[in-house]
């Protein structure tokens, strides 16, 4: 699990992340129809585990990832919301901050 942005970075350059039915990666949930995406991923995560990180986007032509920092604001209550009410049961997440060093935002890992 990635504990600092130079964790993340790492991997990112490493070729590390590579996303799998126990990791997703998410650049952030913005509208409504992302909301359902992620509470159908976090769902998917119900049965075995899995880890999701938001802050690191997937550049669709290269199939490489790299880090997309996002705004801490409000982010981990509202990927809470999502599992507790869309998911049929409620499920319960467990969220943490990795701190990005240059620009104080940071990165969500579910």
């Amino acid at each position: 699990m990635p504990k600092t942005e130079a964790d993340l970075q790492a991997a990112v350059d490493g070729g590390l992340f590579e996303e799998s039915h126990h990791l997703d990666l998410k650049k952030a949930p913005n509208s409504k129809g992302d909301n359902k995406e992620l509470a159908r991923d976090l769902a998917s995560f119900a049965v075995d585990g899995g880890t999701l990180i938001i802050g690191v986007q997937e550049n669709k032509d290269s199939r490489t990832f790299e880090l997309a920092p996002q705004p801490l604001n409000g982010l981990p209550e509202k990927i809470e919301q999502v599992a507790r009410t869309i998911p049929d049961p409620p499920l319960t997440v467990i969220t943490e901050e990795v701190s990005a060093a240059a620009d104080g935002r940071v990165r969500q890992v579910v």
